[in-house]
């Protein structure tokens, strides 16, 4: 499963570092993303069914469980950027439909507060992402990629 997480980010970081000049080229991207989107919510509900399974596995082990603590944590912050990333799809769907005209208010009026909403899940999801190796636990290596000053990015969701 990580492997195709892994390629899906790659995915929609493409899609994301697009240009965009003008409303229709935010709903052209911003719809391009849905697939992604929508199969990805399919792979974090899997992934915490499979961390949960991993806890009580090995639930005698306190590494192994803070761990899996972590990974659920973040894991849940990656489904909160998924359903604000599907309502940034429904938006950029609601603009398509709409008169020309009515578009830059409909914009600013939801837009920005759906990038505020995922700036702010992503600097929770950095907080969280931070504290095990403050604290010597070891999580997965994908997940010291994305931190920033490793060469990842965070913006891969």
């Amino acid at each position: 499963m990580a492997p195709r997480i892994q390629t899906l980010r790659e995915r929609l970081a493409t899609i994301e570092a697009r240009p965009v000049n003008n409303i229709n080229e935010y709903i052209d991207k911003t719809i391009d993303t849905w697939s992604i989107v929508d199969e990805s919510k399919g792979l974090v509900r899997r992934q915490m069914a499979l961390i949960a399974n991993f806890k009580r596995t090995y639930s005698d082990n306190k590494k192994d469980v803070t761990a899996a603590d972590y990974m659920m944590r973040l894991t849940q912050k990656d489904e909160e950027i998924l359903y604000l990333l599907g309502d940034e799809v429904e938006c950029a769907r609601k603009l398509k439909a709409m008169p020309a005209g009515e578009r830059k208010a409909y914009f600013d009026e939801n837009v920005p507060q759906i990038k505020t909403k995922e700036t702010q899940v992503l600097q929770e999801w950095l907080m969280i992402a931070r504290e095990p190796k403050e604290k010597g636990v070891v999580l997965p290596a994908h997940v010291e990629q994305i931190l920033p000053g490793t060469g990842g990015s965070v913006n891969n969701h």
